[in-house]
């Protein structure tokens, strides 16, 4: 508007969501230049030349820097991964570890930088999709009030 436009701080990226393109029955390079455009990461999963799944879908929505995985075949395994325990974990640390994972994290609850993760929408321990988003809520370290 006006040819501004908002600059946003890491922190407050990790707040911010934006919707997932739709990509599918694009050709790879066509499908990861406009991920990239939208502001997030892709890996290429199969052998074809033209995707035809992608998680998360463009259903949902996510932080700006989230990971998109790519299938390019029917027969192509789907990238599976251990969800970690992020009770207990500041939010820095969650977000640190998910990226590592390609794990794409909603945060919900206190804003607070010493906030800590009290509880996730997948179970710690179980099997998940590379590319997931799984909601984290924080809350304050003080239980008693």
């Amino acid at each position: 508007y006006l040819g501004y436009y908002p600059e946003y701080t890491e922190a407050e990226n990790t707040l911010r969501t934006i919707s997932v393109p739709d990509v599918e029955y694009l050709e790879c390079s066509e499908a990861e230049k406009v991920i990239n455009e939208a502001g997030f990461t892709c890996e290429t999963a199969g052998t074809g030349t033209h995707v035809i799944r992608q998680v998360p879908s463009s259903a949902n929505s996510m932080a700006v820097g989230g990971h998109i995985v790519l299938y390019t075949t029917a027969d192509c395994e789907e990238i599976m991964i251990k969800m970690p325990d992020f009770s207990g974990k500041k939010r820095t640390e969650v977000l640190e570890e998910a990226e590592e994972l390609g794990i794409n994290i909603k945060i919900t609850g206190s804003l607070s930088s010493s906030a800590l993760a009290v509880e996730q929408s997948s179970a710690s321990g179980t099997k998940i999709s590379k590319g997931s988003i799984v909601v984290v809520s924080f809350g304050s370290e003080d239980r008693t009030g």
